[in-house]
């Protein structure tokens, strides 16, 4: 069992398998429980130093608090008669929940988050709303004298607070960059290919030499190796899946529609034959599971669905 674990499930940040696993550990014996209760006090004290500061990136926390305690020796069975046992141990608490405060501190310029498996929704200091999709890392300004996020990798959706006196920057990869003093807008940036799609006022898309002004209901999509940007009109609003947990699917290529399927549900979905892709469907799910969004796709072409251990298959009968 793993400090980080234990610390997220005082944080309350476990899912429910993990809950289910730390909470069968601590029925095993004894001693599950009494390194569970080393741990809770250790962050309880600590966390006393650290309430009136800013709320410190919490993967950051897990790694540096690991890394101190494998430094110090707590002992575990610390009898109340002890006053020697009972120093050292208070003696370690302080020194570490010191240290914790220190290393928390040193970093607070910056906020990271790495979203694995759920959607999530963040307000930043300025007002600003992030609707995040799973898979996606990024990090901001913890303070309100920049407006910056640093896109690393996913999809977010900014409702952008406006502010005429401080741009709001996204950052994405090296070479691109997207400006704006407050509007509403979707940024993807996954393996080197960016695509940003404007819902209202304008977003400035600049990229080594090239810029550009997007409109709402335009987008541009680029690679990093892209010398040109070019604005286009977004045809369909599948990109709002992972915010309103529904596909709106109004005449839409099925290629188009099997590639949105397989970043949503995480596998992946092949057409075996190339006339299938420009197929159009009129159709809209709400929190349906991908066997019945294909079966209802594969009987509205009368195709033959393939379901196979890491991917799934539409072809012609």
């Amino acid at each position: 069992m793993t400090d980080e674990l234990l610390i997220k499930y005082l944080l309350k940040e476990t899912n429910a398998e993990e809950r289910h696993f730390i909470e069968e550990w601590l029925k095993e014996n004894e001693e599950h429980q009494k390194q569970f209760d080393q741990i809770r006090f250790l962050w309880d004290k600590s966390g006393d130093l650290l309430k009136n500061e800013t709320q410190p990136d919490e993967e950051e926390a897990w790694e540096r608090f690991k890394k101190k305690r494998a430094e110090q020796v707590v002992p575990r069975n610390i009898k109340p008669w002890n006053i020697f046992q009972l120093v050292a141990a208070a003696s370690v608490v302080l020194i570490t929940g010191i240290t914790l405060w220190l290393f928390f501190t040193k970093d607070l310029s910056r906020k990271n988050i790495i979203v694995k498996n759920e959607v999530i929704s963040s307000t930043l200091s300025d007002g600003s709303l992030l609707t995040i999709n799973k898979n996606s890392q990024l990090s901001f300004s913890a303070s309100t004298s920049e407006r910056l996020v640093k896109l690393k990798e996913g999809e977010v959706f900014f409702k952008v607070a406006p502010d005429k006196t401080k741009p709001f920057i996204i950052e994405l990869g090296n070479s691109a960059k997207v400006t704006v003093l407050g509007t509403s807008f979707n940024v993807k940036y996954r393996k080197g290919a960016a695509e940003v799609i404007v819902e209202t006022g304008l977003v400035k898309v600049s990229k080594n030499n090239s810029e550009l002004q997007l409109h709402p209901g335009e987008k541009v999509e680029f690679r990093g190796d892209d010398s040109t940007l070019l604005a286009v009109k977004n045809s369909d609003s599948l990109y709002k899946y992972f915010r309103n947990k529904e596909f709106v699917i109004d005449n839409v290529p099925l290629q188009r529609v099997v590639n949105v399927l397989s970043e949503a549900y995480s596998t992946s979905i092949v057409l075996a034959d190339e006339d299938l892709a420009k197929l159009k469907l009129n159709v809209k799910f709400k929190e349906e599971s991908l066997d019945k969004i294909l079966g209802v796709i594969s009987e509205t072409f009368e195709l033959k669905l393939i379901k196979e251990k890491d991917r799934y298959i539409l072809q012609k009968k």
